[in-house]
């Protein structure tokens, strides 16, 4: 069975270091859902991975935009799940780690049209 692991919670407690732990058990992946990390230049304030946590399992959706982006729960929940089934090729198990609830809720549940 495929299954998403799922680590939400406010900024700063701990997220970042489980998820990885878990990554690195599970042989899998860390997909972002925190939607202020997907952003470069928004390190302050979001306790962004260090590069040191992001080379030790791969991330998805770390600084992949820059600031003037357009990028809403849509377009995320769409990439997510693209993502999550190639991670599905290769794993069982994916980690998905952030704070923003309404991006996990999307993966998981869908948009309301």
């Amino acid at each position: 069975m495929k299954t998403l692991w799922i680590i939400g919670g406010p900024t700063a407690s701990g997220k970042t270091s489980l998820g990885i732990d878990l990554a690195i058990g599970l042989e899998t992946e860390v997909l972002s859902a925190d939607a202020r990390q997907f952003y470069r230049g928004m390190d302050i304030g979001t306790a962004s991975p260090s590069e040191e946590e992001l080379s030790t399992v791969k991330h998805h959706f770390i600084n992949s935009l820059e600031l003037n982006d357009d990028y809403d729960v849509a377009n995320y929940a769409r990439d997510a799940l693209d993502q999550l089934v190639s991670i599905f090729k290769t794993s069982d198990h994916a980690v998905m780690v952030g704070g923003s609830g309404l991006f996990i809720q999307a993966v998981l549940y869908g948009l309301s049209p």
